[in-house]
């Protein structure tokens, strides 16, 4: 049976099976194409500025021709993000712990007394200065790669190659040169070049102390 579009003729045949679509909801869509408001073509066109899009199939054509290139000026989108403020998509973000003081308890025990705070830098791209504070449940949300990023540093910490007690930086550009970047790593180390022999058993020493056993004076030879 053909159907008008017009709502009039509707009838309760026009009512979808199981999930689909009635006829009346189909066809709403068409009234909507064809009734929308005049300011969207003029939307439209204002997209395609910010877009970089402005010129028509036309223009470009008879550009081409003469061996011109699209003569695109990008002014609107430009200024678009900057009011904006280039929002989070150009926005670095990183968690991480920081220890503030508690001034109410170190003022009723008469010491200074700090507390470990998971915090975080949002530094906007091009700009050099940022600043750290609490991070809130908003940006774990808002950052959720960096936060699972965090999170897995937490529960699988990595000591900086840098903080390993006595390390030369001849030593460390060494072991950055062969992608150790953490003590853990240097001491799992395994027939390390000449330079890097006391140093990878200073980074065993160092697992040692920090897995609470007793360091020795003769570590085993390195094998």
């Amino acid at each position: 049976m053909i159907h008008s579009i017009s709502p009039e003729t509707m009838t309760a045949s026009d009512q979808p099976a199981a999930n689909g679509l009635s006829l009346s909801e189909f066809t709403k869509f068409f009234q909507e194409i064809q009734n929308q408001p005049a300011w969207r073509a003029t939307a439209d066109r204002e997209m395609e500025y910010v877009d970089g899009n402005q010129l028509n199939s036309e223009i470009l054509q008879a550009q081409k021709a003469v061996g011109m290139p699209p003569a695109i000026e990008p002014l609107i989108g430009p200024a678009i993000e900057a009011v904006l403020g280039f929002e989070a998509k150009k926005i670095r973000a990183k968690f991480l712990i920081t220890a503030p003081k508690d001034g109410l308890r170190s003022q009723e025990l008469g010491r200074p007394i700090h507390v470990d705070m998971v915090s975080i830098i949002e530094i906007p791209e091009g700009v050099a200065d940022y600043m750290t504070r609490p991070a809130t449940e908003a940006d774990k949300h808002k950052y959720p790669n960096e936060w699972a990023r965090f999170q897995q540093a937490i529960a699988d910490p990595k000591f900086p190659i840098e903080h390993l007690a006595g390390a030369k930086p001849c030593e460390v550009a060494m072991f950055r040169e062969n992608g150790i970047t953490s003590i853990q790593d240097a001491a799992a180390m395994i027939n390390p070049q000449p330079e890097l022999v006391d140093a990878v058993l200073r980074a065993k020493r160092w697992m040692m102390v920090a897995a609470g056993e007793k360091p020795r004076i003769k570590l085993e030879a390195v094998a």
